[in-house]
């Protein structure tokens, strides 16, 4: 509930929300932020699946996994989001996918990455794309096992609207043909 909570204010114009108070209070870094929150819960999140390895957590793995998936979408700014990306996202994601146990749960986490792709806000599909790229560097030979699920959709994206997105898109296709000794050169002509 925290995580959509944060959601719903992360990146609005004025994020930083200050402590009911009988008087207005200047606005300063020990203040309340939205984006300070996200931050906290996303470590907690990353830090739980790294030391109970997964574990405890099948039951809440889908009710934490939408929220985050769902800050992939929340602003068009794309240095925005790619700090909050680089800062918090990525990391929290990939624990995830490490210390899933069950290959179903791990399928389905995949499927959500890989539906940001074929969303029309084209920082979304970047950053979907920096995702697949960073679990494909960081999860190695189980994310592998997904690679012909993950193709087609990078695939699609190599005749995107956006430079960028056409770009991370080739690199992405390149390391797999790399890591797996396959060619995927039809999808890059």
């Amino acid at each position: 509930d925290l995580i959509k909570l944060s959601n719903a204010f992360l990146f609005k114009k004025d994020s930083v929300a200050s402590l009911k108070t009988k008087r207005e209070r200047p606005v300063d870094e020990e203040e309340f932020s939205y984006s300070k929150l996200s931050a906290l819960l996303l470590s907690n999140i990353k830090n739980n699946f790294k030391y109970s390895k997964g574990e405890n957590l099948p039951d809440s793995i889908d009710d934490l996994f939408e929220p985050i998936i769902e800050q992939f979408k929340l602003t068009e700014e794309r240095t925005l989001l790619q700090k909050h990306y680089d800062n918090n996202i990525k990391d929290c994601i990939c624990e995830m996918f490490i210390n899933i146990k069950d290959d179903d749960m791990f399928k389905s986490l995949n499927d959500d990455i890989l539906n940001l792709i074929r969303e029309e806000n084209y920082v979304t599909r970047l950053m979907a794309l920096k995702m697949i790229l960073y679990l494909f560097e960081n999860v190695k030979e189980r994310y592998l096992t997904l690679v012909g699920d993950v193709v087609p959709y990078v695939a699609d994206t190599l005749e995107d609207s956006n430079e960028l997105v056409q770009k991370e898109a080739v690199e992405t296709i390149q390391y797999i043909e790399k890591i797996t000794g396959e060619k995927y050169s039809n999808y890059l002509e």
